[in-house]
């Protein structure tokens, strides 16, 4: 299971990412840099996206086990 921390970092990492094609936007010898980092960014919000998907069916799991102790719910819901 994914933590705080994990997820954290993972904010950090994707807004560097956006910041980093923010600022290479202008330099015209960065089209390449661009198209790394645009990959780079697609990929971890695909990550993202998973890591919101198990966090959501662990939730789900857990209220199936547990009944009667509460909904459980994954801040991504």
């Amino acid at each position: 299971m994914y933590s705080q921390h994990d997820l954290e970092l993972l904010r950090e990492y994707i807004f560097g990412v956006l910041q980093l094609r923010k600022d290479l936007k202008n330099n015209e010898d960065a089209i390449a840099a661009r198209a790394l980092l645009g990959m780079v960014a697609t990929d971890i919000e695909h990550q993202k996206g998973a890591i919101e998907y198990d966090l959501n069916v662990a939730a789900q799991q857990f209220n199936l086990a547990n009944p009667g102790r509460g909904e459980f719910t994954s801040k991504f819901n």
